[in-house]
């Protein structure tokens, strides 16, 4: 796996980014899911809610990984 070869701290900045992505898909569902209310269609707009409430909870795992990395990173070059 990628992740695995990457130094800790490479590990954590592609988990923020990850993080970053999943936090900029949040407000195109919201957006999405709002225009099928107004339209009417409730069943596919609480979809859209429901990926974006998705995309905040990945943003929250990839965050706690991205630290967890990070404070590995840090334990490793005091190690060293």
């Amino acid at each position: 796996m990628w992740f695995q070869s990457q130094p800790s701290q490479g590990r954590a900045e592609a988990y923020r980014d990850l993080a970053m992505q999943a936090i900029n898909s949040v407000a195109g569902y919201r957006s999405r899911a709002d225009q099928f209310k107004q339209q009417g269609q409730g069943e596919i707009a609480a979809e859209y809610q429901h990926l974006a409430n998705e995309a905040v909870a990945r943003a929250e795992r990839y965050m706690i990984l991205a630290d967890f990395a990070e404070r590995n990173a840090q334990e490793n070059q005091k190690a060293s």
